[in-house]
């Protein structure tokens, strides 16, 4: 067996006119099927930030989330709750701060942008001359 890049997931979830800007180890399936049980709008998942990194030891989707957090600040409503449009615009209009602030970092291999969902489709950026990770 291969080596397995440990993985982390910035994700917004949308809910109605709010969306929900988070991290997690375990995919973002997960997090909507747990996040939906106690929520009255049905969840999905417009856009994601996947990050393969060198160690479990890294933290770096605790500080992607920190950056994308303080991005979305004017649309802040409580919590980890954004307004929907605004957030995403914010983040659109900075997606190169992000992309940026991602490939400065030397314990990712590689990261994946998705948006509306499309995991298949996913845009695949390499990091420090690392060998792609699919």
């Amino acid at each position: 067996m291969g080596y397995t890049a440990p993985i982390e997931y910035v994700y917004f979830i949308k809910a109605g006119e709010f969306v929900k800007i988070g991290r997690t180890t375990k995919g973002i399936g997960n997090r909507i099927e747990h996040m939906q049980t106690a929520n009255a709008h049905v969840l999905h998942c417009p856009m994601y930030i996947k990050i393969y990194v060198h160690s479990y030891y890294c933290s770096i989707g605790e500080r992607v989330e920190r950056l994308v957090h303080t991005i979305c600040k004017d649309s802040h409503v409580r919590g980890e709750w954004y307004h929907y449009h605004d957030a995403m615009l914010a983040v659109y209009q900075n997606i190169g701060v992000i992309r940026r602030y991602i490939e400065g970092n030397r314990s990712i291999r590689t990261y994946k942008i998705g948006i509306n969902g499309d995991h298949e489709n996913a845009t695949s950026y390499q990091v420090n001359s690392m060998e792609e990770v699919i």
